[in-house]
């Protein structure tokens, strides 16, 4: 009897702190890092390799079936955001239970809440500040310079200077020129045969996609 009446206040214990986890609200690190993800532009390309459908555009006067200019990848943008909200918060929710903000909908204890002004710790938050600044700029950058793979080459342009397919041309590195290229965990390299030496553009595009178009396109 005992035994029956311990496994049932186990049972109940653990199903009152499954209801106050899904009563509590998400972090507010998380909503932003999923408000960052949701506001990605749409993909309009209609290039495939295989059964991939590749995540871009045509370029103003490219050929749909083989130009593709990227959509930008927020993973790093958005890892830096969660970073500097994780950098942020806990400096700011240091203060009594009692005396923390909740919103009406919290059923927990406290602990997890914003606290008045005059117990912000701005110094040691400044660091996260520091990185959520870097995330909007990450974001910016990676929205306005843009991977393109045409059917002969590969390089990056600014999209905010209105290029077209014929001036990006100026900006790419044609793919017989191409010595050798490394897809790495933050981005691509490119070892170049006429200047001898490595252009590396940072990882704010798909990665699987890069690669099957390269993998098809370029001839080492």
């Amino acid at each position: 009897r005992r035994a029956i009446r311990a496994r049932y206040h186990l049972v109940a214990s653990r199903l009152h702190n499954t209801i106050n986890m899904i009563m509590m609200p998400p972090r507010p690190s998380i909503i932003a890092l999923a408000a960052l993800l949701l506001v990605l532009p749409p993909s309009a390309s209609s290039l495939n390799v295989g059964r991939r459908v590749i995540k871009g555009s045509t370029p103003v006067g490219g050929d749909p079936t083989a130009d593709v200019l990227f959509d930008p990848n927020p993973a790093i943008p958005a890892l830096t955001l969660y970073a500097g909200f994780q950098g942020v918060l806990p400096s700011l929710a240091k203060c009594p239970n009692e005396l923390q903000f909740q919103p009406p909908w919290y059923l927990g204890d406290g602990g997890s809440g914003l606290c008045p002004s005059e117990y912000w710790n701005l110094a040691t938050a400044a660091p996260g500040f520091v990185l959520l600044a870097a995330s909007a700029w990450l974001y910016a950058y990676a929205g306005a310079n843009r991977l393109v793979v045409t059917e002969r080459a590969v390089g990056v342009v600014n999209v905010g200077a209105d290029v077209t397919a014929e001036d990006a041309r100026e900006y790419l590195i044609a793919f017989n020129d191409i010595e050798a290229y490394n897809l790495l965990p933050f981005g691509l390299s490119v070892t170049t045969k006429s200047e001898g030496g490595s252009k590396f553009f940072p990882l704010f595009w798909d990665s699987n996609d890069v690669k099957a178009l390269l993998e098809e396109r370029v001839r080492l």
